[in-house]
């Protein structure tokens, strides 16, 4: 399985990076669920995006699993 791409699913991933992966519910989950909702709604018109324009998760685990060895080295 492979995510990531041009449109507002690589929007997600980036505001993933940035803000953590917790949805909560004050402004910051409401964010998260707009900007869900609006991935949702890019990929109804429009459809998935190219095999070619994503980032194969294993990818993206092991870029996730080497930021959390720089904050918690006892992580890895």
């Amino acid at each position: 399985m492979r995510v990531g791409g041009a449109s507002a699913l690589g929007a997600v991933h980036s505001q993933r990076r940035e803000t953590g992966h917790g949805g909560g519910s004050g402004p910051e989950g409401r964010k998260r669920r707009c900007l869900f909702a609006a991935v949702l709604e890019d990929i109804a018109e429009n459809g998935l995006p190219a095999v070619e324009d994503c980032t194969p998760w294993e990818e993206l685990r092991e870029q996730h699993l080497a930021r959390l060895a720089k904050q918690r080295p006892a992580v890895a």
